[in-house]
């Protein structure tokens, strides 16, 4: 009868007793207790509905968690060098975004990649090296990864 927490987003799903294989990312209770624009995407109507202000609750130890692992979900960017598609595996960021640079800093692409496998044509580019700028706003984390187009 106690949340540890909430689904905040993923790719999987399940049917029946059956699943995809897929990622699933849980948040903590105390960023979503506000946020989201709507009522239905806020906790702090569901865990509150009578606006009681109570703003802590009993909470359960993780008897499981071990300190030294950390795991936090993949970003790998493949192949590098590529001639045509890019693969961008996230399993970590819910809410990615990108900029592709070339060398003298002219954006060329820009976009989003909210799925685990990402895919980024780079077939109209000239052979070279360009800059793939990644962004979480959930987190600000920001990576830059060296991409060599060749064919």
């Amino acid at each position: 009868g106690k949340i540890i927490g909430q689904l905040y987003a993923g790719n999987s799903f399940c049917n029946g007793v059956e699943n995809n294989g897929d990622y699933d990312i849980y948040g903590r209770l105390g960023v979503s207790w506000n946020a989201g624009a709507q009522v239905n995407r806020r906790l702090r109507e569901w865990l509150d509905p009578l606006a009681s202000g109570q703003t802590t609750m009993p909470t359960l130890q993780n008897v499981l968690n071990i300190s030294d692992f950390d795991f936090e979900g993949n970003l790998e960017v493949y192949p590098n060098p590529v001639s045509d598609l890019l693969t961008i595996e996230n399993g970590r960021y819910p809410n990615l975004t990108y900029q592709l640079f070339d060398v003298i800093g002219q954006q060329l692409k820009n976009g989003t990649f909210s799925n685990t496998m990402n895919t980024l044509d780079v077939q109209s580019l000239s052979e070279g090296i360009y800059f793939l700028q990644l962004f979480d706003p959930d987190s600000d984390a920001q990576i830059t990864k060296k991409i060599v187009v060749s064919r």
